[in-house]
Formats: C-alpha cells, structure tokens, sequence
C-alpha cells in the first residue's frame, strides 16, 4: 500500500499514537519509520522473514510483490500455499461438538438476539460515522425483530423500544420484517451505546474468545417500561 493523500493539521499516524502512549506511561520506545517496524515483525515472525519494504520496492520483485510464507531474504514467496497437499503435510482436522450458548432464553429474557455488520459501517464506526453521506443512509442503531413477536409485544415498525439483557438496557428502532425468525432478534453492533453494551462475556472454551454474538434479551415499548433511571419515560 502507498499512502494517497498528505496528512491534513495535527494528524498523526497510529504508529506514533502508539509510541507516544508508550512513552508517556514510562516506557522508552524509539520512533520507527513503517519499513522499521515491517523489519521488526519480519525478524520474529517466520513466516514474514523474507520480507521488507526494501524487497518490495525492488526490481526484483515489481509488479508481483511477495505473497507469504516468505521464510528467507532470497525466498521467492508463495504464489499458491496448497498444491497437491496441505504443506504442513496431512490435513489435520478436530471434530468438535455442538455447545449450546451459555445463555438461552427463559421466561424473563425470552427472545435470543444475535449481532452482526451492516453494509455502510465497519466495525466500531470509528471512521465511517464521520461521513455525512454514510449517515445519511444508517445514522442509528435498530433491532430487526419477527411480525409474530411484535405483534405479542404491541410493538410497531420504526418504533423505539427497551432491549434489556441480564447486564443491561439500551433503547434502539424496532424493524419489524420476517428477516429474523420468531423468538430471534438482530442488532448492528457498530453504534455507541448499542448492542455492544448488553451482550454476553462468556468464553469459547478452545479459542477463549467471547461469546459477543448471542445473548438472551426482552423488548418492550417505551410506555411499558418501568422502574429503571435511564428510561426516556422518567
């Protein structure tokens, strides 16, 4: 990658935040160019060794860059991994059983609400919400919630509502369609103060890593909630 535009005011690049909050907690880093710290990664991770800006920018490997594992200075790359048999010799494949969640509905938290990505976002929003054009389109959270449970609940389509879990409550835009099943329910994780706030911290018991997509909620109207500080009703 090349950068395409200059760095507009008092901009800074990642690698000087990061070397900065490193400094200014006590512990001395020097300031490193990017081919730096790809030298760096490249002398403790096999697999990159063959690999610097200076290669990539030379002669010898123009318009075909280096695809890893690149283990040596005079490493060609590896255009294709596999050919023939996995290289690390035998496939070496784990079944693993089915575990349910470790949080289920019940009859205080009956609906079983899933998260995920929209289109116009990525990740966290740190960059895309701050294009006007973006929110323009998707500005706000929601909850995607089945017919058949709305209409339990007393619930309209673009109506705001309470979505509480065991750790917390937020408020977010009822989408009322048949895109989730009756008992489900779905959320952008993308937005601040959204669902991120009220998800599950339990663990995958091999990768150890939680558990964000599913957790057990209750959605009410607004009108219907009581008792707690944060509602919009008090």
């Amino acid at each position: 990658m090349r950068k395409a535009v200059e760095i507009k005011g008092n901009t800074k690049p990642d690698t000087w935040i990061f070397t900065e909050i490193m400094r200014r907690m006590g512990y001395p880093q020097p300031y490193l160019t990017p081919a730096q710290i790809m030298d760096e990664i490249a002398s403790v991770t096999p697999s990159f060794a063959g690999i610097s800006h200076e290669r990539l920018d030379s002669e010898e490997v123009a318009g075909r860059g280096l695809q890893w594992p690149c283990t040596s200075k005079d490493h060609p790359g590896t255009e294709i991994m596999h050919v023939g048999k996995f290289a690390r010799g035998l496939g070496y494949f784990r079944p693993a059983a089915y575990t349910p969640s470790m949080e289920l509905p019940d009859d205080d938290y009956p609906l079983i609400m899933m998260t995920g990505r929209i289109l116009y976002h990525y990740n966290a929003c740190a960059m895309t919400d701050k294009t006007e054009e973006i929110n323009e389109i998707a500005h706000t959270s929601f909850i995607e919630i089945n017919t058949e449970d709305a209409e339990k609940l007393g619930i309209s389509d673009r109506e705001v509502v309470s979505v509480a879990s065991r750790r917390g409550e937020i408020q977010a835009e009822a989408r009322v369609s048949e895109k989730t099943n009756p008992g489900e329910c779905w959320m952008p994780f993308h937005y601040l103060g959204g669902a991120n706030w009220i998800t599950s911290d339990a663990l995958d018991s091999i990768s150890s890593t939680p558990e964000y997509k599913v957790c057990a909620v209750k959605v009410k109207k607004i009108n219907e909630c009581a008792g707690c500080s944060e509602c919009c009703c008090e």
